[in-house]
């Protein structure tokens, strides 16, 4: 009984701070004023919201910035692990981002879809080769704007049994005007309380055949998520002489202090 009126509440909070975050967006990007102003109200406002998500959910998320000496002023490419759609909440509350999006995931679909928009993301179609540049160019824009983007370069969520490889294309953005790379590795530890292994993984990570509506209700019914980010030294791409050597050294990176869940 306890269980379920906890879930329903949940629910209500999540549907009411969605309505109250495309209402402001949406009223922010109908005001006559430049672009980059409107991105910069709607970055912040969606920190402050993915802060709150966070709550709700009962996600503690712990960030170690240790290894960098910048304080984050300047704008990055940030590359990360992609584990489960909580990534995005998890890392635009600790830092103000727009995400990079696939046209052919679940987060082009409503109400996500909609919701990454509002943001400001950049939708990109990973598997259209003709339209690489004109999304090459997308990120570019944001990135000259000033924004940070976030980028997931696996290409898609992983089981958590390891980091798989990094498509390299979108690196060129980077590559091209010397923008510096900010890695962050994500590292779920605990659900409810509980290590996480290859039993209840699946209950934060997102991989198996199942709808996003079917995996976001079941996520809602956990007490608690224990998640660490590890902040890594930046990657200066003004040092190395191409993008797949950009990636092979942001992969690394990531990889070396990854914590694999079994298969």
């Amino acid at each position: 009984m306890i269980n379920n009126l906890r879930f329903y509440i949940k629910l209500a909070l999540v549907l009411l701070l969605v309505v109250v975050f495309l209402l402001t967006t949406s009223t922010i990007n109908l005001i006559p004023v430049k672009r980059s102003l409107k991105l910069k109200l709607c970055t912040k406002i969606t920190s402050f919201l993915c802060r709150i998500m966070l709550q709700i959910f009962n996600v503690n998320a712990r960030a170690d910035r240790s290894k960098i000496n910048s304080d984050l002023n300047g704008n990055y490419l940030i590359i990360s692990n992609h584990l489960s759609y909580l990534d995005t909440f998890i890392i635009a509350s600790k830092i103000n981002s727009v995400f990079v999006a696939s046209v052919d995931g679940h987060q082009e679909k409503f109400p996500v879809g909609l919701i990454t928009k509002n943001s400001g993301g950049i939708f990109v179609e990973r598997k259209s080769k003709t339209k690489v540049v004109k999304d090459l160019q997308k990120i570019t824009d944001m990135l000259m704007m000033g924004f940070n983007v976030v980028l997931f370069p696996e290409g898609t969520t992983s089981d958590g049994s390891g980091v798989l490889p990094f498509k390299t294309p979108f690196f060129y953005s980077a590559n091209e005007k010397s923008v510096k790379i900010l890695p962050i590795c994500i590292n779920y530890k605990k659900i409810n309380n509980l290590d996480i292994t290859k039993e209840n993984k699946h209950l934060v990570f997102f991989f198996e055949e199942i709808s996003f509506i079917q995996h976001f209700l079941r996520l809602l019914k956990l007490k608690r998520i224990d998640v660490d980010l590890k902040f890594e030294t930046v990657v200066p791409v003004k040092n190395y002489s191409s993008r797949k050597d950009v990636a092979k050294v942001t992969y690394e990176k990531i990889l070396s202090v990854y914590e694999p869940k079994s298969s």
